[in-house]
């Protein structure tokens, strides 16, 4: 007799048969992650072969018991189920108490997270990982919840929850955190992954219920310290999402641990059967080649069908803006420093300016050219104090957006800040008031076309006007100007005739500094004045959003 049966204890078919040797042969050659227990003399089969297992089971006649078939209908159901919504642009759901609207495509996410509660959303950059994370947490009401991501990107993560979720607690677990309720926990813990063996103890104490993993490919080395921990704590929690742009780097064994963390690499017949099936050739130390893969088609339709959701710009763009803006705020290393120069402009405005009156624009309207001049040497002294104290941020955030395999154009003002990111990525395109002419066209040419060069950085000045950048469909901004038309412009490098992807602004903002000033008031403005196009009307303006940051500069030191 031969028998198709479900071993739920396994979670795999099993094959029961008189020895057969064709029958064996076609097991062998069908289905990956078959496997042989000897004591119980059956064959076992992972649920993502169920199309070979029933070819099988057809082909030799096999029976199945009503637990096989029951099985078989379910995930096969599911399979579909998942695939299609992996891909999907648009879905139905509402999440109670989420603040704001999500997009069809985002709403699909959360539905495809909030069925399956264990995967990887690997949306590319710019789609909006971040919220279909949160309103998945929410919707399943999986609290309280830990994130782990990056450094630079935990006040980003406080700031998203915070916007959609205002009634939500929220920790950084790098400073104290009292409770509403004495001895609750916060709905929300954010950490990040160099500091998860500092906090262990008191992870494993507070009963995580959702877990989610931010920019998960720092978790590809199964050894690392980072990814041990993260494992650790998953076990213990039921809903787990990873968020990668990049889950695959180099080689489909990076995906090993990432599918351990969400416990569904037995799915694919555990580590030996995913990577022989997937990973390649193994070089002379027994590592598995950079680059080396097979079965890739195969590989991306079962994630699909058990685990993984991504869409593409090009996928959703109808469901996009033409362009959008993007703002991450950082955390500055430079404290001390920054505050003592606010201080000391502070002190200049009161003994220098505000002498004679203390009517801010009138005084400034009075200033004469020297001190104005002073005024605002002191603004971009405190401008560059913050820039360089978000050099290490913007490096991570670098490093991880390098990882994407994009191209990018990024945006500065002082020599020292372009200096120091050309010194950490050398080789790097450079154009500054410096740059002689032809070389400028030499170097935008390389960027336009040479897939070796992913990044470009200008000056603003000099590089926010009259250039074609239309390779890349991301602009970073490390530094700002003063007037909506500078950003617009520079924003416009890319966003231009022969452009056929969506434009991201990416701005790395130094949290409670003069970036934040800035980038409210032009944003204020850019609503309510037309696109500046005069030298006079430009002069204007930025004197205007200068009065206005230092307005609201001392206003808050009052």
């Amino acid at each position: 007799m031969k028998e198709l049966d479900f071993d739920p204890d396994l979670n795999k078919f099993t094959f029961r048969f008189p020895y057969e040797a064709g029958l064996i042969e076609d097991i062998k050659a069908l289905i990956p992650g078959r496997g042989y227990i000897a004591e119980r003399k059956l064959w076992t089969a992972p649920v993502t072969e169920v199309t070979n297992i029933v070819t099988i089971a057809t082909k030799h006649s096999f029976q199945y018991t009503a637990r096989a078939y029951e099985s078989i209908r379910n995930i096969t159901s599911t399979t579909e189920t998942n695939y299609k919504g992996s891909v999907a642009a648009t879905a139905e759901i509402e999440v109670a108490g989420l603040v704001g609207e999500l997009r069809p495509f985002q709403k699909a996410g959360v539905v495809y997270a909030s069925q399956n509660k264990q995967v990887i959303i690997a949306d590319e950059m710019g789609l909006g990982k971040t919220v279909q994370a949160i309103a998945t947490i929410q919707h399943l009401n999986a609290y309280p919840c830990l994130v782990i991501c990056p450094a630079s990107l935990k006040l980003n993560w406080q700031r998203e929850i915070n916007k959609w979720l205002p009634d939500k607690e929220v920790w950084i677990m790098d400073s104290p955190f009292e409770p509403k309720d004495p001895g609750a926990f916060p709905d929300f813990c954010i950490i990040n992954y160099d500091r998860l063996t500092k906090f262990e103890n008191i992870i494993e104490n507070m009963g995580f219920i959702g877990l989610v993993c931010d920019e998960s490919h720092y978790l590809k080395n199964g050894s690392a310290k980072r990814t041990r921990a993260t494992k650790a704590i998953a076990k213990q929690t039921p809903v787990r999402l990873l968020l990668t742009g990049t889950p695959v780097l180099n080689q489909p064994y990076e995906l090993v641990s990432q599918l351990q963390i969400i416990d569904k690499l037995d799915e694919f017949g555990g580590w030996k059967q995913f990577t022989d099936r997937y990973c390649g050739q193994r070089d002379q130390w027994g590592s598995f080649r950079r680059g080396s893969a097979r079965n890739l088609d195969e590989l991306n339709r079962k994630l699909r069908q058990a685990c993984f959701i991504r869409r593409e710009k090009k996928d959703v763009l109808t469901e996009l803006p033409e362009k959008q803006r993007v703002v991450t705020p950082i955390n500055i290393t430079n404290r001390k420093e920054y505050e003592k120069a606010e201080q000391n402009l502070i002190h200049f405005i009161y003994e220098k300016v505000l002498s004679e009156t203390h009517d801010l624009t009138l005084a400034l309207d009075k200033a004469d050219k020297a001190r104005r001049a002073e005024i605002i040497v002191g603004i971009t002294t405190l401008k560059k104090v913050a820039a360089l104290g978000k050099l290490d941020a913007a490096v991570e955030w670098l490093e991880t957006f390098k990882e994407t395999g994009e191209k990018l154009v990024i945006f500065a003002h002082h020599k020292e800040i372009i200096n120091k990111i050309v010194e950490k990525f050398p080789g790097i395109p450079q154009i500054t008031g410096d740059t002689p002419t032809g070389k400028r066209q030499q170097y935008v040419d390389a960027f336009q076309n040479n897939p070796d060069v992913q990044f470009i950085i200008l000056n603003m000045q000099a590089g926010g006007v009259g250039l074609t950048l239309t390779a890349a469909s991301n602009v970073l901004f490390l530094e700002l100007g003063w007037t909506p038309a500078a950003h617009d412009q520079a924003e416009d490098r890319c966003h231009r005739i022969g452009q056929h992807d969506n434009v991201t602004a990416h701005y790395l903002l130094g949290e409670q500094t003069i970036d934040e000033d800035i980038y409210g008031i032009i944003q204020q403005k850019r609503s309510v004045i037309n696109k500046i196009t005069g030298d006079t009307n430009e002069v204007k303006t930025e004197l205007g959003v200068i009065n206005e940051v230092l307005g609201r500069l001392i206003k808050k030191k009052q």
